[in-house]
Order: C-alpha cells, then structure tokens, then sequence
C-alpha cells in the first residue's frame, strides 16, 4: 500500500511538473511575443504616390485622416501566440530613404541644333530664261551651198540704225537683188512692176535687215498672220546650215518671218513669225519701220537674236532666203507675184535657201 501511494504521489508531482512546465512556456512565448511588440518599430504604411502627386516631406509620416490601410489592433495581436510561428514585421530601410523627386513642370529645354556646315562655294547663278536656248557656237566650218544664189553677206554695224524706212544709214552696204520669179510669171509685168533688193547688218543683240522695192500699185489691206495676202517680205532663217544642208522639210531650227510695210495711212508696219512656232512676243519684240517714195517703199527691221535662239559669232553663216510678195489689185488679198535671190527656192525648203554671212568687220 506503501509503495502504491509512492508513486501515486511520483506520478502526481511528474504530471504536476509537465503541467508548470508548459504553463511556464506558455508564458515565455507570449512574454517573447509582447517584447518583441514593444522593442520593434511600429511599421508604417507608405502609399506609393503617382508621378503627379506632390513631393515628399522631409518626415514622410501617414495622415491620420486618410489612412491607406486599417492598422492592427493591440487586442488583436494578442492571440498571435495561437500561431506555432511567430510573425515578425520588418520595416525596410526604404522607409527611411525619401523617394526619388517627383518631375515638376518646369519645361525642359529644347538643345539648339548643330549648324550642318555648307559648302563655302559661290553658287553659279542660274541664267535669265530665254524665248528658246541660247547654244554658244563657234566660227562657222561647214560647207556654204552652192547654185543658190550670190551670198548676202552683214556687215557688223557700228551703230545701230535708227528703224525708220530711211536708208541713208546703209550706205556702202553690198545688197541681194531680188531678182528670180518663183511665182506668178504670167502676172509679172517687168522689173517697174516688182523688183527690190535686201540688206543686211549685225551687231551682239540684232540681226538687221533693210529692202529698197520698186512697186508701182502698193497694196496691204492685211493684219497679223495674214500680211502675206499683201505686199510684204517673207524672210527664211535656218540657224543650222550644216545640218540641215541637204533638208527638203523645215524643222525646229528654220525660221519663217513676215515683214510687213503696212498701207501707209491706217496699217502700221508690223513683223509676224509663222515657224517654228507662233508666238505673239516674238511679233512683238520684231522692230519694223518703213516709208513710202516714189514707185515704190523703202523698210528696215531688226530681229532679236534672242527669237532665233542664237548667239553672233563673226564669220557665222546661215541658211537665208526672202521672198518678196507683189498684190497689185485693190480689194483682193492674195499674191500674184512673188520674187527671191536664190533661182531655185522652194518656201520651208532648206536645201533651196542661199547664204548668209555674218562679216568680220
């Protein structure tokens, strides 16, 4: 009985033992949880700020009145030592670091663009715009045609002439007689009824031209592209002797001008260009003059060589031919007979045109 009750009592005082002893932890688990409580710093909630919120306070702290998140109650962390692990919060050096300056309006400014160096060089200016191309030729060295009358040769002009019919300014200049019918034989009645010789002079911006013709009925009742259903003068120009030798058909560099004397009273003298194209500025910049004599008219005109698209050079030859239009019937526009310095002549033909010879002196 002794020795039952012994350990009975031995059992007791072990149970009791256990018992203390977890109670003992118990109590040193949650005096560690409240330590830990009270030695930790309370962690505090940081909202993130957006790029447009303001910048940071020097002691960033968490508005009473507009938490971010509930924080824990004390009560509430009481029974964290239900939980086998204890929890331990801890706050990252972060906190304690301001975040990084938020961008401010102030505008950013614009770098000032690297000049691209430029070349240094003068530019070339580029020429004023012609009526046609203006090529630079060099002195004549093609062949001159033959059988097609004599040579016209322009004697370079040391003054330019005053344009007014007067021929007195042509004085020692050699002309072309105009001489040979092309058409209208039957109507011709003698050199007293149509005959007239043409000259020619040049300086760097003109090539003039003068006729003296005998024509004893002088008839012009025409205007503009019509003048050759009148007394007048066809001049054919072509600029390319060489190349156009042996040409039966007239191109782009062939020339077909028509002077006009006009009637004398109410009709002014006046220039039209037929080919190779019409332009009325052409007309235009063509400067006629002519006067009335006795039995007949005298003309001078002056043709830019900007319209045939040329620049004079001495010694320069070009193909060349003028007929001369007789209307000998009041009322009537058309052309009875028609004459021209070269015997074989056949219009907008330059194989039948003669020589024109630009003189060096």
């Amino acid at each position: 009985m002794e020795s039952e009750g012994s350990r009975a009592m031995l059992l007791f005082g072990f149970v009791l033992a256990l018992v203390l002893c977890v109670l003992a932890g118990m109590a040193a688990i949650s005096a560690l949880g409240l330590f830990q409580r009270r030695t930790a710093p309370t962690p505090t909630m940081i909202a993130r700020p957006p790029t447009s919120a303001r910048l940071p306070q020097p002691t960033p702290s968490l508005r009473p009145e507009t938490p971010t998140e509930p924080l824990a109650s004390p009560t509430a962390e009481a029974h964290l030592p239900d939980t086998p692990t204890p929890v331990v919060i801890t706050v990252q050096p972060a906190v304690e670091t301001p975040p990084p300056p938020l961008p401010t309006n102030t505008p950013t400014p614009t770098p000032t663009p690297t000049r691209t160096p430029t070349s240094t060089r003068t530019p070339t200016p580029s020429p004023s715009p012609t009526a046609t191309p203006t090529p630079t030729p060099s002195p004549y060295a093609g062949p001159y045609r033959e059988g097609n009358g004599v040579d016209l040769r322009a004697r370079r002009a040391s003054l330019a002439p005053r344009l007014d019919g007067d021929l007195m300014e042509w004085e020692g200049v050699i002309g072309q007689d105009l001489s040979y019918i092309i058409s209208g034989a039957q109507a011709y009645e003698g050199m007293h009824d149509i005959a007239g010789t043409v000259y020619a002079q040049w300086d760097e911006e003109y090539l003039y031209l003068a006729a003296r013709v005998t024509d004893d009925v002088h008839v012009q009742s025409q205007r503009g592209d019509r003048i050759d259903l009148g007394d007048a003068l066809i001049v054919w120009i072509d600029v390319d002797l060489a190349g156009d030798f042996d040409a039966d058909v007239a191109n782009g560099d062939d020339y077909q001008i028509g002077l006009s004397p006009g009637d004398f009273a109410t009709i002014s003298p006046e220039a039209v260009v037929w080919r190779p194209q019409r332009r009325p500025e052409w007309d235009r910049a063509i400067i006629v003059g002519a006067r009335r004599r006795g039995g007949g008219y005298t003309l001078e005109a002056a043709i830019p060589w900007m319209v045939l698209g040329w620049r004079p050079v001495p010694g320069w030859a070009f193909g060349f031919s003028v007929q001369l239009l007789d209307n000998d019937t009041r009322g009537f526009a058309g052309v009875e007979t028609i004459l021209s310095g070269a015997p074989n002549m056949r219009p907008g033909a330059p194989s039948t045109f003669g020589n024109l010879i630009l003189s060096r002196d």
